[in-house]
């Protein structure tokens, strides 16, 4: 048996780790060496790391760095057949050399297949100015940082890899000019990805994809505390990856999550993907307890994300919602399924006020973007002036099917400013199970609201009738013949090709969870 230790001293809490200052045994504080990202309340979860105090129960440790001595109590004697202890920050790094902003001899046409990366205190690979390089066929675990790094460069890929026990993110592609909106066409494909996020619980995801162009495909992530896939950038390809259980140490997250803060980030395309028990971890302030499942979604546009189009995608058991838009315009969502969305709504619209202090705060520096974008993303030309911009306004919602069971869960839930003269709603099929489609924006009695709705200018070609979806509750999404959805203009979801597939170049085969 294998035990591995990473012995920077500190504190481990809200999701990050902190070095300690000072210890008051008499006043019973500890004095962090920076400030806590976000707040560490009574009942937040935290533990030491690396304290000789504390070294009093079977599987603890600790490295006394002065001294070279390592002091380890044993779960029994078998733990100690194999011992490692990580001295790298990184085991494999490409850089080119760099002037400013451009990069010169720049290594390329590298290709590293095979490998086992494993044990070192930073991130495992590093490739920073790269160019037509692949990590392939490889295993890369047990790194105190993130596993695989892309920054800057081109035409790079990570492919059929496994990566998993990794303290921060699994891979990180991280490239592009926003000036220019060139697609860097960095590559992630076909890899297993789990157990990310061991140290790094809030910023930690399975695939940080964050630029201009990339694409994501084909990968399989689970297992993890936070976002399967996280975004930001322009004209990002996010297709037929396969993921769920994540989400399961916070909350206000979702299984793919962009945190734009600016329209002018578009262009995304996030299309036949399944999605999965997104769960969620927090605590609840009605309540006063910490709670799970708690307020994650499946697909989550946050902060003003926009111009995205959300397509064929397969979302179930969430626990908040489906698709959440939060204060987006222009995004497309259609020909998806969602299945048990959540109980704040299947399709979850709301706006940020514009007189709130974080609506306040970002909006004059995104609106000093908007002009300079308009060539390129010519809705962007709707953003007259900055209340006009703060409108969450221009979104569908079409062809979709909605399927669920919770009676008290509305169809729609829809918070704060929400354009209804800019907002399609059309096409879709929905079936409650025999209960009433809820949507409260509508300010009528329940039995009431499908009709007001209608009455408004949405919906007024959708049904609410059974799909007739073959056997959902074993993953079979496929469509009888005399589905409505069918007649309504919907598109079968090729969900065999979802997830990775068997490849000479896949780490390893069958894929076991």
């Amino acid at each position: 048996m294998m035990r591995r230790f990473l012995y920077t001293p500190g504190i481990i809490g809200g999701g990050k780790s902190y070095k300690i200052q000072d210890i008051d045994n008499i006043k019973q504080v500890i004095t962090l060496s920076q400030d806590a990202t976000n707040e560490i309340k009574v009942g937040n979860r935290y533990f030491f790391q690396n304290l000789f105090e504390e070294l009093d129960a079977p599987g603890e440790w600790y490295f006394d760095r002065r001294k070279k001595i390592l002091y380890y109590y044993p779960v029994d004697h078998a733990d100690l057949k194999t011992v490692t202890l990580p001295v790298l920050d990184s085991i494999l790094e490409i850089r080119g050399k760099r002037l400013g902003n451009k990069y010169y001899g720049i290594p390329s046409h590298i290709r590293f297949e095979g490998f086992t990366f494993e044990g070192c205190n930073g991130s495992a690979i590093v490739l920073r100015g790269a160019q037509n390089t692949s990590i392939t066929r490889s295993k890369i675990k047990h790194a105190g940082g993130n596993g695989i790094e892309i920054l800057d460069g081109r035409d790079n890929m990570v492919l059929g890899n496994d990566v998993y026990d990794i303290g921060g993110t699994g891979v990180v592609i991280s490239a592009g000019d926003r000036e220019t909106l060139l697609p860097v066409r960095h590559r992630v494909e076909n890899n297993h990805i789990w157990d990310t996020g061991v140290f790094e619980k809030g910023g930690a995801s399975g695939i940080l994809c964050r630029g201009v162009g990339h694409v994501v495909s084909h990968n399989m992530i689970h297992s993890m505390p936070r976002v399967g896939i996280w975004l930001d950038g322009n004209d990002h390809l996010i297709e037929y990856n396969h993921i769920h259980h994540v989400n399961q140490e916070t909350e206000d997250s979702g299984a793919i999550y962009f945190g734009q803060i600016d329209w002018t980030k578009r262009g995304n395309i996030v299309q036949y993907n399944y999605i999965h028990h997104s769960g969620g971890f927090g605590w609840d302030a009605r309540t006063r307890k910490w709670r799970s499942p708690f307020y994650t979604f499946g697909i989550y546009l946050d902060d003003w994300a926009s111009g995205t189009k959300v397509y064929g995608n397969i979302i179930k058991d969430t626990v908040s919602g489906g698709i959440f838009i939060h204060s987006g315009r222009d995004n497309v969502i259609g020909n998806n399924i969602i299945i048990d969305g959540g109980h704040s709504g299947q399709m979850v619209y709301s706006a940020w006020p514009l007189n709130s202090p974080t609506a306040q705060k970002h909006l004059p520096a995104m609106f000093s973007k908007v002009e300079g974008m308009v060539a390129k993303y010519p809705l962007l030309s709707t953003i007259t002036d900055i209340p006009t911009g703060a409108k969450m306004s221009g979104n569908s919602f079409i062809r979709n099917i909605v399927v669920y069971r919770d009676a008290a869960a509305p169809l729609y839930g829809i918070y704060n400013d929400f354009d209804l003269d800019t907002t399609i709603s059309n096409y879709n099929v929905i079936y409650t199970k025999g209960n009433l489609p809820l949507i409260p924006f509508t300010k009528v009695a329940a039995d009431r609201q499908w009709l007001s709705w209608q009455n408004q200018g949405m919906d007024r070609n959708s049904v609410i009738a059974d799909p007739l979806l073959a056997d959902p509750a074993n993953s079979n999404f496929s469509l009888h013949a005399n589905s409505p959805a069918l007649k309504h203009g919907f598109k079968p979801i090729p969900f065999d090709k979802i997830g990775p597939y068997k490849d000479p170049l896949r780490a390893s085969w069958p894929i076991l969870e």
